[in-house]
């Protein structure tokens, strides 16, 4: 058991002075007070209900007390609020003979606790977050850290996105509840001297004289943030107590109006949040989802919880329920760039892209996965399957149309195959093939490779080859099908 200290119980309004410095405390007279005092812009509270004392929850109002920052607001404590007063010589210790409470009991379990001060309230929030700051003091510093003497608080959330009774006095950055046991600079019958543990969060008050605060340690000014479903119902408990036994005080100060919503909403995409600017490509879209909500208001006239935007503009959603309304910041979203949608065709053994160009990086894939390496314009018929590519410009990109091939083994064409009848030519002449489906391609080139004409043929369509303006002489015929592999190249005489 920890030390008893008899205290000659005294409520007055207390006022401490030195140096223009002042700290003042006055009993509340309802939880609706204090809960009053607590709330800012953007938070609707209903149903307010508390178990406090006038003696031992109130206002407090600080004006330049040396190392406490908070300027006003409300306190709860495990003692005589007015014993808050004065320099860490006083001894807080005072046994209020007040209920335990069964939340913070299930939190030190098999403890139990005593000298509960609660408020508790309904809300909605205007926004997707709310924040508010608070400072935890203890007369159980430095004498009881790090051992099983220590008293409990904690800000515990109850609604969408939480689990029963979620505690989110945390340290920042943490999912670590403060405590005296997590924040403080080591175990001491005086001036504290460590080890350090999360000190940076803690004020040694132990034979300072600093006159305001008599509690021997508390934290520095913290700020809570958690999220909420914009104007959706919320309940939240502010609850502090002492563990085993009445004495050594400790007390919860949370400042004024600082429980509020946090600035203006934000749109999530693939469910990171946004900020105020977003790309898209022209020709591309952007997928913009608000938080969960009850219903949905966008600036284009939608009503869903997400809207997909093709076009620039600034765009912004809304969320309401019953007397709550949320609003979001404006998204502006803009073009980043204009990439056209590549077509690729067969050319015989490979597939090439009818789009490049400087800037433009390539990606084949076969049957919807990455062809490794395949980073070119074009890339060889690997096999059966459906072929695509996808091209890139800096933060745009496109996809190609599909062909499928099903047939690239059917049959690899020969030199036998070929014929030109008759030959050399002398006026017009056929070109028989093996082919009788596909598109077959004919090009003609001179000795030193310049084409002279191409031209593709559908089918079992006649294939001809006519003198017309050419010259006579030794020319190249190259002949190729999309449905077949390879490419072969005759000798073609012209007389």
């Amino acid at each position: 058991m920890k030390k008893s200290t008899l205290i000659l119980l005294l409520f007055v309004f207390v006022q401490a002075a030195s140096n223009g410095q002042t700290f003042t405390v006055t009993g509340a007279s309802s939880a609706q007070q204090l809960v009053t005092n607590l709330i800012g812009p953007g938070i609707l509270t209903t149903n307010v209900s508390g178990q406090i004392s006038n003696l031992s929850a109130g206002i407090f109002s600080s004006n330049g007390v040396q190392g406490f920052t908070l300027g006003s607001g409300i306190i709860l404590s495990t003692g005589l609020i007015n014993n808050m007063l004065g320099t860490a010589a006083y001894h807080n210790s005072t046994d209020l003979g007040m209920p335990n409470s069964t939340l913070l009991d299930a939190v030190v379990s098999p403890a139990l606790t005593q000298d509960a001060q609660i408020i508790s309230f309904d809300f909605q929030c205007a926004s997707d977050s709310v924040e508010f700051n608070f400072v935890f003091s203890s007369e159980e510093y430095n004498d009881y850290v790090n051992t099983s003497f220590n008293d409990v608080f904690g800000f515990f959330v109850n609604g969408p996105g939480f689990a029963p009774n979620t505690n989110v006095a945390l340290i920042p950055g943490t999912t670590t509840p403060v405590s005296i046991n997590t924040v403080n600079n080591g175990n001491s019958g005086g001036t504290a001297t460590g080890p350090c543990l999360n000190c940076a969060y803690y004020v040694d008050n132990v034979n300072t004289n600093a006159v305001g605060l008599s509690m021997d340690g508390y934290t520095v000014v913290m700020k809570v943030k958690f999220p909420v479903w914009p104007c959706s119902p919320y309940h939240f408990d502010i609850a502090i107590a002492d563990v085993a036994d009445g004495v050594f005080d400790s007390a919860v100060m949370l400042e004024s109006n600082s429980f509020v919503a946090c600035p203006n909403m934000t749109a999530f995409q693939n469910g990171q949040p946004v900020g105020s600017n977003v790309s898209i490509c022209a020709g591309g879209s952007v997928t913009l989802t608000a938080p969960p909500g009850a219903n949905y208001f966008w600036s284009n006239g939608d009503t869903t919880q997400s809207i997909i935007v093709t076009q620039p503009g600034q765009y912004n959603f809304g969320i309401n329920a019953g007397l709550c309304f949320s609003y979001s910041q404006n998204i502006t979203v803009t073009l980043a760039g204009n990439i056209p949608t590549p077509v690729i065709s067969q050319m015989v053994t490979n597939f090439v892209s009818n789009v490049t160009g400087a800037g433009i990086t390539y990606q084949w894939s076969l049957d919807g996965n990455a062809i490794p390496g395949a980073t070119q314009p074009s890339v060889p018929v690997m096999g059966n399957g459906c072929y695509s590519l996808t091209i890139y410009q800096g933060s745009c990109e496109a996809i190609s149309n599909v062909i499928c091939i099903t047939n690239t083994s059917i049959h690899e064409i020969s030199n036998q195959e070929f014929i030109i009848y008759p030959h050399p030519v002398i006026g017009t002449s056929s070109v028989k093939t093996p082919f009788t489906s596909g598109i077959t391609t004919l090009k003609l080139y001179d000795l030193s490779g310049r084409l002279l004409f191409t031209k593709d043929y559908e089918g079992n369509e006649p294939l001809y080859i006519e003198k017309s303006t050419l010259n006579s002489g030794l020319y190249l015929l190259e002949i190729s099908n999309s449905q077949y592999q390879g490419t072969i190249m005759k000798k073609m005489v012209i007389r």
